[in-house]
């Protein structure tokens, strides 16, 4: 309905796909209407735009409770003109316009001598562009088409080509059948049902009858079939028809050749009076056949929540639609010994809702109709449904994700059972005209199992929201304004229609501006003002020093946090200049342009004089070698220097009785001077 009112408002192409809505909990419920332009959009002045404008929506008749209807951009159009080709063989095509349709291709590639007259094409759009499926019948293995994208212009020109399924040379050969120890004579591969008949009549079988079957009533529906043959026994009147045996040593290129019971007869059907005389039918013997065997082959999914709902599908053999509707019984679906209601898909997929199990176990799942129970090979696991506690990290940077996964800390998690991540990012609009910018990611991620308690999203540079900004002026990035209510929208789901929905807020940009002081000694313990922008007040809020983390993070203000310093026991000993990182949410660490120097324990050598009045000035010189000589006995072998007063980082300060300080002035890479104060 959407589609055709679309297409009659616009005058254009369009398509449009329904599907749940899986990004919001499970307490609420929607639907996503897939809508793609597979055409250009000619504007007011008639030049085609490849990129059609954003829909815009008026909900204002919408009730219920908590209802919206919001438009996401998931991929922009591009605009593509020019030709390609496909060769095979080096045999090339002539050129094939960009826009051409199945009848086109098809033409083009019969002008290849290799494949004239065989190729056929089916064409379809989508979200990634035109698809032609070529398929070459009857010609095994014709090599791989090679595509030249040479003449394609556009955003995005190019063409690729997937090998869906490969073929293989053309059969050839002959078999032989047999039959209590007689054979037929060899049967050339292709064969008619007339020239089977033919071969088939030495063998002491009865009537028969032979006709051409193009879909296979079996279990070896997923070989690629040349030909099948129904071969119907119509004079056999014992209960079970011996198989027919058969010799295919003759047939070439690993070709195979089935013979397989689709259905038994029973017994010839006849009357009689007086348990003597039997009368039948004139024109021939009446014959009862049983229905064939019913069997559940597969189940997907093969496991499902304990609280039910899972939806099924069961692949079975026997059953058919004429069957079921010509019966008034009610088709079933038997969990172990629970039923219920099935719905027959197809001939071959009878589709059921998995009951409340209550307790964690493995059952049989079988077809009951007629009230006859069905032989099943399907399996059906009840599992507890997972349970999120929460997850790591918390929040993500605007920019500049360096997180590989978000940890998803639970219980109940199965290798069995996969779990996938979606995503949406969420940006509102400052503009009350315009309804809030999503964009969901093309598909769904598996999700990395650890254990039972954890596993992981994988996480992609895609999720920044760089794409909803300029690249090259990142201003936006630290703008906290401009992206408040910013946030990442994370839905796991299974197979089994379970579902849980995280919202993970985008953050500011973290910025250091500077650090105070920019120095400490390497055993660590000492409390660094760090200022800057956008410090988040939240318990993953952490400092790094090189490529450790601060012992303690104290958050005072948006702008400014307290880092204490870790033991730095790295790269030997002496003075080292590392990098000092914020992370609001405990794994992005920003990129920083405060740098902080570790030392070691300085080590005094003398102060003169120590006696004076005010002011008198104080010379205080470290023991260089004692400490060079310290730092050799710590990591013998490395050169290492000791820290001296010339550092840019240190700032000398004397401190008199632990309560005066003054500034100290610097005279020497190892020896300073300060004036006493007043006492």
């Amino acid at each position: 309905s959407l589609e055709q009112k679309l297409r009659s408002f616009i005058g254009s192409d369009v398509s449009v796909t329904k599907s749940k809505w899986p990004f919001t909990s499970i307490s609420k419920s929607g639907f996503i209407w897939m809508v793609t332009f597979p055409s250009f959009h000619h504007s007011s002045s008639g030049i085609p735009l490849a990129d059609w404008p954003l829909i815009t929506v008026d909900d204002i008749s919408l009730s219920g409770t908590d209802t919206a209807l919001h438009v996401v951009e998931r991929v922009k159009g591009n605009w593509v003109e020019g030709s390609f080709s496909l060769s095979i063989d080096g045999i090339e095509s002539s050129p094939i316009p960009f826009d051409s349709s199945a009848e086109d291709v098809q033409a083009i590639l019969n002008e290849i001598a290799l494949v004239a007259g065989n190729v056929v094409v089916v064409q379809s759009s989508g979200l990634k562009g035109i698809t032609w499926l070529c398929t070459f019948p009857g010609l095994g293995n014709v090599g791989d088409l090679v595509p030249n994208s040479d003449d394609l212009v556009g955003d995005i020109g190019i063409v690729t080509v997937e090998t869906i399924s490969q073929g293989s040379d053309p059969l050839e050969g002959k078999f032989k059948l047999s039959f209590n120890g007689i054979s037929t004579h060899p049967i050339s591969l292709p064969s008619s049902a007339l020239e089977l008949t033919q071969k088939i009549s030495v063998l002491p079988i009865g009537d028969f009858t032979i006709s051409v079957e193009t879909a296979l009533d079996s279990n070896y529906q997923h070989f690629q079939v040349e030909n099948s043959f129904l071969i119907t026994f119509t004079g056999f009147v014992n209960d079970e028809q011996p198989l027919l045996s058969i010799d295919a040593s003759w047939v070439s290129n690993g070709a195979t050749i089935l013979v397989e019971r689709v259905r038994s007869l029973c017994c010839r059907v006849a009357l009689s009076l007086n348990g003597v005389d039997y009368f039948s039918r004139n024109n021939g013997a009446l014959i009862f056949a049983y229905d064939k065997k019913i069997a559940a082959v597969s189940i997907a999914p093969q496991f499902g929540s304990i609280e039910g709902g899972t939806g099924v599908n069961l692949t079975v053999i026997g059953l058919s639609h004429s069957t079921v509707e010509s019966d008034s019984s009610t088709l079933y679906c038997m969990f172990g010994e629970v039923e219920v209601i099935g719905v027959l898909a197809d001939d071959m997929t009878v589709s059921c809702v998995a009951p409340a199990y209550g307790i964690e176990a493995t059952v049989v799942v079988g077809i009951k109709f007629n009230g006859k129970l069905s032989e099943s090979r399907a399996s059906f696991g009840f599992v507890p449904e997972p349970i999120i506690d929460f997850i790591s990290p918390e929040s993500l940077p605007s920019i500049d994700i360096s997180t590989v996964s978000i940890d998803v800390h639970g219980s109940n998690f199965d290798s069995r059972v996969p779990v996938f991540c979606h995503f949406q990012r969420i940006l509102p609009s400052k503009d009350d005209s315009m309804q809030n910018r999503r964009v969901a990611n093309e598909e769904p991620v598996k999700a990395i199992y650890l254990n039972n308690s954890l596993v992981q999203c994988p996480v992609q540079s895609w999720l920044t929201l760089q794409d909803f900004f300029s690249l090259h002026n990142q201003d936006w990035a630290k703008n906290a304004t401009l992206l408040e209510g910013a946030i990442l929208e994370m839905s796991l789901t299974t197979e089994q229609d379970w579902i849980h929905s995280h919202t993970i807020p985008y953050l500011p940009s973290e910025t250091v501006i500077s650090l105070f002081p920019r120095c400490a000694p390497r055993s660590g313990g000492t409390k660094i003002r760090v200022t800057g922008e956008n410090f988040a007040e939240r318990d993953s809020l952490a400092c790094r020093f090189g490529s450790m983390n601060a012992e303690l993070v104290r958050f005072i203000s948006s702008k400014e946090i307290e880092c204490t310093t870790p033991q730095f026991n790295h790269f030997g000993s002496g003075a080292h200049v590392v990098e000092v990182q914020i992370a609001n949410n405990g794994a992005d660490f920003s990129s920083s342009t405060g740098f902080f120097e570790f030392y070691d324990h300085l080590i005094i050598e003398d102060a003169n004089p120590l006696f004076g009045e005010a002011q008198t000035v104080i010379g205080i010189s470290l023991d260089d070698n004692a400490m060079k000589t310290k730092a050799l006995e710590k990591q013998p072998g490395t050169p290492s220097e000791p820290f001296n007063f010339l550092s840019s980082y240190a700032n000398p300060k004397c401190v008199f009785n632990h309560t005066e300080i003054v500034d100290a002035k610097v005279t020497s890479p190892t020896s300073v001077s300060c004036a006493a104060p007043p006492c």
